[in-house]
C-alpha cells in the first residue's frame, strides 16, 4: 500500500533576503510518485511585499531526488507578477526549468490546485479549479 505524507512548512530566510514560502508536497521514497497525483485547497492571502521580495504557496510533487526534479503549482506575489496575486506552475526535469504564470487570484478566497499523472501516460499535468 502506498502512503502519502503531506508536509506543510514556512521558511524565512534572514539577512538581506526575506522570502516567505509555504508548501504542501508529496514526500516518499524516490521512484514512488503518488498514484494519481495530489491536490490542495490554498487560502489566498494578500500581504504587502517589499520591492524585490516575494511570497508563494504551492502544491508540489517531487519526481526525483537525484537529480532534483519536481512539478509544482500555486500562487505568488512578486515583482514578476507586478505585485498582483497570480497562479503559476513550475517544473524542473531533464528538459530544464520552466515557470509560467496564469489566472489572477483574489484575496480571501480558497482555490484548489492539483498535479496528476494519468496511469497510462508518462507526463504530469497541473492546474487549478478555474
Amino acid at each position: 500500500m502506498l502512503g502519502i505524507s503531506v508536509l506543510a512548512g514556512v521558511q524565512v530566510l534572514s539577512a538581506s533576503s526575506k522570502h516567505f514560502y509555504a508548501g504542501y508536497y508529496y514526500y516518499n521514497s524516490e521512484g514512488w510518485p503518488p498514484h494519481h497525483g495530489v491536490k490542495g485547497d490554498i487560502y489566498t492571502i494578500d500581504r504587502s511585499v517589499p520591492e524585490g521580495e516575494f511570497y508563494a504557496q504551492w502544491v508540489t510533487v517531487i519526481l526525483s531526488y537525484r537529480p532534483m526534479y519536481w512539478v509544482q503549482v500555486g500562487y505568488a506575489k512578486s515583482q514578476t507578477t507586478q505585485y498582483r496575486l497570480q497562479s503559476y506552475f513550475e517544473k524542473n526535469d531533464k528538459n530544464g526549468y520552466i515557470t509560467d504564470y496564469f489566472s489572477l487570484r483574489y484575496p480571501d478566497n480558497i482555490y484548489e490546485y492539483w498535479i496528476s499523472k494519468h496511469p497510462e501516460y508518462l507526463d504530469w499535468r497541473c492546474g487549478s479549479d478555474d
